[in-house]
């Protein structure tokens, strides 16, 4: 175990515990980003291929 992981612990409880549970967001959005980077450096042929796979791979995060 790392040093840094007791430091860690502490740190994130102390940032768990200034949160307002009344100011929590209830939902969360995810951007996709990157993939005219990735297709380029993959050799695709557009980037449309790149996203198409990343969202494959990505779990539905609708909760309903």
């Amino acid at each position: 175990m790392a040093w840094t992981a007791p430091l860690y612990r502490v740190y994130e409880r102390r940032l768990l515990n200034s949160l307002r549970p009344d100011r929590l967001p209830s939902h969360v959005g995810v951007i996709l980003d990157g993939h005219r980077r990735f297709a380029r450096a993959e050799g695709l042929a557009d980037y449309t291929t790149s996203y198409r796979s990343m969202s494959d791979r990505s779990p539905s995060t609708n909760a309903g």
